[in-house]
């Protein structure tokens, strides 16, 4: 309620000019806001943040790193397959109507000093498209990936482990367990 009084005080300015400084020194950048009580009157910003899977997950977020991470990993590290193979793989995937994902651009196995992936390494997809290509990974990268223990491999099945649960239609005490547990293993992997 203090954003919407403050936001009601700049409102009283005579100038846009006026208005915009009264909100910047209050840290507000607009006088609407998504969060505003009129459009969510019981829901408190600073307790209860909702999050974007599709965004935290998929567009610019965790899966698309990751599976951006591990391909540098194996292409550029192991050796055990090239962004043509790799592509070749996904082109033979049955996507069904509208679901297959774009070609992997050549710059996922470009790395930094140390032999480690590109710092903030992602795949030039949409969410969808990483959502798409994250789901059906396993089917395609196993022909590729020459040791099933690897550490990123692991990793990356546990991640799709919670994406899975997470991407489910509706869920249940016992689901929500087995989220949790597979967020945990995830993490420590």
């Amino acid at each position: 309620m203090q954003v919407a009084r403050q936001t009601a005080t700049a409102l009283k300015g005579k100038t846009k000019i006026s208005i915009r400084e009264c909100l910047r020194a209050h840290g507000l950048y607009n006088a609407i806001y998504a969060l505003h009580p009129i459009f969510f009157p019981y829901f408190d910003p600073f307790r209860g943040c909702p999050q974007d899977v599709m965004h935290d997950e998929f567009s610019s977020g965790t899966a698309n790193s990751e599976l951006a991470q591990m391909f540098y990993i194996f292409i550029s590290k192991e050796k055990w397959f090239n962004v043509e193979m790799l592509n070749a793989e996904i082109e033979k995937h049955n996507w069904g109507t509208g679901r297959k994902p774009p070609a992997i651009w050549e710059g996922v196995v470009k790395g930094q000093r140390g032999g480690l992936p590109e710092a903030g390494a992602h795949l030039r997809l949409t969410g969808s498209q990483t959502q798409n290509l994250a789901l059906a990974s396993r089917q395609i990268l196993l022909p590729l990936v020459h040791n099933q223990e690897h550490p990123a491999w692991l990793s990356w099945c546990a991640h799709l482990d919670y994406i899975e649960l997470l991407l489910a239609d509706s869920f249940t005490p016992s689901s929500i367990k087995d989220l949790d547990k597979a967020i945990q293993q995830h993490h420590k992997l």
